[in-house]
């Protein structure tokens, strides 16, 4: 991995809006500046800034459970239409890992980037070529490959690219 500046970061978001998937991951775990980092690209870039668990389940709570594993990604989807100008910051993303709602996170977030740019955080962790979220013996444990986005590591002060993307 590679160490780069904040400025760096801001710019090779602004350059995502080329790309056919247009989505950067702020990788790290809890208490490891991401929030702080979204928000310097949030307002670096003229992005909102959501959290997702709030108006996703705001969306959701009048459901039943089998009706939010149906709508979930349709959910998303329109959170993120209705909010991206055009692009679009997403704090607490949390509630797209709910075993319940059986759906892969990251299948989600790269379909939505294909016509949005979209910088999220990952309260997780990199495993060699994979991101992870949760310990292997927890529920909502999630492992997956990782290419073709913009996949950054937090730690605290330091901001280190994935070599690999």
């Amino acid at each position: 991995m590679t160490e780069i500046s904040l400025q760096q970061l801001v710019e090779n978001v602004k350059d995502m809006e080329n790309l056919a998937i247009q989505l950067t991951l702020l990788v790290g775990e809890q208490q490891s500046g991401k929030s702080q980092v979204l928000r310097h690209i949030a307002k670096s870039n003229n992005f909102p800034i959501k959290n997702l668990n709030l108006l996703v389940s705001q969306r959701l709570l009048p459901q039943t459970e089998k009706q939010r594993a149906r709508n979930i990604e349709q959910v998303v989807k329109d959170v993120i239409r209705e909010n991206a100008t055009p692009g679009i910051c997403l704090d607490n993303t949390e509630i797209l890992f709910d075993s319940k709602l059986k759906i892969n996170p990251m299948h989600l977030l790269r379909n939505i980037a294909r016509s949005h740019n979209i910088v999220a955080t990952w309260n997780g962790t990199l495993r060699g070529q994979k991101i992870e979220y949760a310990q292997e013996s927890h529920p909502e444990f999630f492992s997956e490959k990782v290419e073709g986005f913009g996949f950054y590591l937090i730690k605290g002060e330091q901001i280190f690219l994935k070599n690999e993307i």
